[in-house]
């Protein structure tokens, strides 16, 4: 069984670089797996203490469970039709991979195991992002226009985050990710991904998370008593980027001038002003309905609700704003939206008691999560919504201690 267990583990923290059709098997496959083993160690009546006594404040599994919870009731006053309702639920319920995870992954050393397996994976993204820049033929690629916008399996902005994360995974990690000899490596993979991302990728929120996990990671090696200069590390890293790579000015200066568009007259023909449109209306749909929100779902029919369908059809196709704050408080309400911000404080204090390297790599996946939310809805995305809850919950086991080595081996007795 554990090598069985293992490979589907494997498999799963595979997928999530793949695209979305393979991502999805692979989140179906863990799913099973973890329902198989609840069942079988319900019936060996073995002990089950997946989840230590701990503070609150740190009980993220819990939460995790009341939050998911919470979306899952709120599809009995959501104004969309239920069968949109129930899809819309599994979306956010996506964050159940994180616990999930947790109770699959056995120790530490299983954890970094997995850790290299979800590494490698996106460095083969990465490598072949690298060859389609270069010109030459890539039969696996199936994104759209990928040899223009150097996507291999999802959209250039889910790449463009995700090859951020983890060129900073591999700096955190450096040590030991690709051996005791591999240090080297894994410093010039990771410069190597930032210079694809800033230089050749279009994903305008990839280079927000550069800015946040770069700042994040100057901060964590600065002696404390110099700590107090990150105030202004953000810009300087903004100035670096504006001045070393036109791909990225040329696309943050487009930034401004949407802006500036949709300010002057109300143009809402480029990506910026879609996500102002979007932001708008879902601010006025939190006004209306503060406190629980419109319901799993809900968010398309208060935008067509509230902008009166001025728009053309077409336009009304999305189903997100963009911004995953903004989706969880439109459709869970404050309550939703204050248990999704409950969540992640609780993941951050859980990850203050692991190992150095670790802890900043967790606390690095959950300020990109963080960070891209505000432009993008994070979780609710298929692929990056599930590359984001894999990773978090990998990294979470890297400090596993649920329980003795006698209660992990009858678990997995079967």
């Amino acid at each position: 069984m554990t090598k069985l267990r293992l490979w589907i583990i494997y498999f799963a923290a595979i997928s999530v670089s793949m695209g979305t059709a393979v991502s999805a098997i692979g989140r179906l496959a863990l799913y099973l797996l973890a329902l198989w083993v609840i069942v079988a160690n319900l019936i060996s009546k073995a002990p089950r203490n997946y989840w230590p006594i701990r503070p609150w404040a740190e009980r993220w599994e819990l939460i995790t469970l009341i939050t998911v919870a919470f979306m899952a009731t709120s599809i009995w006053w959501s104004e969309a039709d239920s069968i949109k309702s129930v899809l819309s639920w599994t979306r956010h319920a996506r964050l159940l991979t994180i616990p999930v995870i947790w109770i699959l992954v056995r120790g530490r050393v299983e954890a970094r195991s997995v850790l290299r397996v979800f590494v490698i994976a996106q460095l083969f993204v990465v490598v072949s992002a690298w060859i389609l820049i270069w010109g030459l033929p890539v039969p696996w690629a199936t994104a759209f226009n990928a040899k223009t916008t150097f996507a291999v399996f999802g959209s250039y902005l889910e790449q463009s985050i995700t090859s951020v994360i983890i060129a900073f995974i591999l700096w955190h990690q450096r040590e030991w990710i690709f051996g005791g000899n591999g240090r080297l490596l894994a410093i010039l993979m990771a410069l190597a991904t930032v210079i694809q991302v800033l230089g050749f990728l279009e994903g305008r929120s990839g280079y927000l998370v550069f800015v946040a996990l770069a700042s994040l990671a100057i901060f964590y090696e600065l002696p404390k008593r110099w700590r107090w200069t990150a105030v202004v590390i953000p810009f300087l890293t903004v100035a670096v980027i504006f001045i070393g790579f036109k791909t990225a000015r040329d696309r943050m200066v487009l930034v401004k001038n949407e802006v500036a568009a949709y300010g002057q007259h109300a143009d809402i023909n480029s990506s910026s002003g879609e996500r102002l449109i979007y932001w708008q209306t879902s601010l006025q749909s939190i006004a209306d309905h503060p406190v629980f929100g419109v319901g799993s779902g809900g968010w398309n029919h208060e935008f067509r609700r509230l902008t009166g369908g001025r728009f053309d059809p077409n336009f009304y196709n999305v189903d997100n704003p963009h911004q995953m704050f903004l989706l969880w408080a439109v459709e869970g309400g404050l309550v939703g939206l204050a248990l999704l911000v409950s969540l992640l404080l609780s993941i951050y204090m859980r990850s203050r008691s692991l190992a150095i390297s670790d802890r900043r790599s967790l606390q690095s996946a959950l300020a990109a999560l963080a960070v891209a939310g505000m432009t993008t809805s994070t979780i609710y995305g298929i692929g990056f919504g599930d590359y984001c809850c894999m990773l978090i919950g990998i990294l979470l086991c890297t400090g596993h201690n649920a329980g003795s080595a006698t209660t992990q081996r009858a678990l997995f007795r079967a």
